[in-house]
């Protein structure tokens, strides 16, 4: 590949890096040979995206952004419903807990109505 730029009215050659890419002062970029088509290079050397290259990057990054989203909705999702779930089994617990209060009474009543003291068994 080569390439020339006008110096005082005459086509100079331009000397290649050492990766064979050229430097373009009106562009301010390397031009070079990426995948057997001519591609721009940034100064370190880093290739430019073409605007499709770029457009799949967007939307790509927009697509793992809205994964990520997503991922945390669930998690919240998770332990919201996880929270549910204990504030339930509490209200289980109680819910046993006054049945069996209410049977000891119901049972105390029973003796009580039978003569016997329920303190004294």
């Amino acid at each position: 590949m080569q390439g020339f730029t006008i110096l005082e009215g005459q086509y100079q050659a331009i000397s290649a890096n050492d990766q064979g890419y050229l430097w373009s002062e009106q562009l301010g970029l390397y031009l070079g040979i990426f995948d057997r088509k001519l591609r721009y290079f940034t100064v370190d050397g880093r290739l430019v995206p073409t605007p499709q290259e770029a457009e799949l990057q967007q939307r790509q990054a927009k697509e793992q952004i809205l994964l990520e989203k997503q991922q945390i909705l669930s998690e919240k999702e998770q332990i919201l419903l996880e929270k549910e779930q204990e504030r339930q089994a509490k209200e289980q617990a109680l819910l046993e807990k006054e049945q069996e209060r209410q049977a000891k009474e119901r049972l105390a009543a029973k003796l009580r109505e039978l003569g016997i003291n329920p303190e004294t068994i």
